[in-house]
């Protein structure tokens, strides 16, 4: 390894170590005694059914992404699914800065640019909004008991939030996708009066995203990776439902439920 390898690698660990410190710290001041004496009662096979839908949507974002990869690499779900679960395992460790050990892990590991990968995590966080929108809009605008809720207003709009945001996000891809090289030419020519190494680095960067937004490249792509998403965060929708079944419910929330009030808090 040569100096400028050695000292971005101790830089990385030097970050990985400081992000592994506070959330060490975080789980220190987690209240762990109340949480085990809030959790004694919980049906163990609502959680155990919790777990194992998101350990599925692991397996289905595996799958999604070897329909990624399809325009770049042929790959094999077996070979995405270990990066997949280790990249959710850094998630958690690290917080945010754990997204990106997945795009790493998966471009090492199929000998792609990283920045190609980060291209496809972005094409994969535009379908996960979408989805999570689509779903969220099909509840709050469906007729059913969730209309009397007295916040159903600000979920629909936070729906319809959520949609255009998904719109905005699809155009700049579709513009950096369809005009990448004109794209990467004007940020080179707007940052380079300020640093040429700098705008050349960002356009080569630009380049290599856009090649990784390449992700869809026919209507079968399309449909699969649109059907994936959706079944994601409906499974995800139903871990959540399976951990608040977990739960007994309050004293007097039935009798409350049935007067149509809402019941008294511990």
């Amino acid at each position: 390894m040569n100096k400028k390898q050695i000292l971005t690698t101790a830089v990385v660990v030097a970050v990985l170590g400081v992000l592994v410190y506070f959330q060490v710290q975080h789980w220190r001041a987690f209240d762990w005694a109340r949480f085990r004496a809030e959790t004694g009662g919980v049906g163990k096979l609502h959680i155990l059914s919790a777990v194992a839908l998101i350990y599925g949507t692991y397996l289905l974002r595996a799958v999604r992404w070897k329909v990624f990869l399809k325009p770049i690499c042929k790959s094999r779900t077996s070979r995405l699914l270990g990066p997949t679960i280790i990249g959710f395992t850094g998630l958690a460790l690290l917080g945010r800065p754990g997204e990106f050990v997945r795009p790493y892990l998966i471009a090492k590991k199929e000998n792609v640019s990283l920045s190609s990968q980060i291209g496809v995590w972005t094409v994969e966080r535009i379908f996960d909004i979408g989805a999570f929108a689509v779903l969220m809009t099909a509840v709050v605008f469906a007729p059913g008991s969730l209309q009397s809720n007295p916040y159903i207003k600000k979920f629909r709009e936070l729906s319809l939030i959520l949609l255009g945001l998904v719109l905005a996000m699809a155009a700049l891809c579709y513009l950096i996708r369809t005009r990448g090289p004109a794209v990467a030419a004007f940020l080179h020519r707007k940052v380079s009066p300020i640093s040429r190494r700098l705008a050349e680095h960002l356009e080569e960067k630009t380049r290599a995203f856009g090649i990784g937004l390449n992700t869809i490249h026919d209507r079968l792509s399309f449909l699969q990776v649109t059907a994936l998403s959706l079944a994601i965060w409906f499974m995800i929708a139903l871990a959540y439902r399976e951990v608040c079944h977990a739960y007994p419910p309050e004293p007097g929330w039935r009798q409350a439920r049935i007067a149509g009030q809402r019941p008294e808090t511990r």
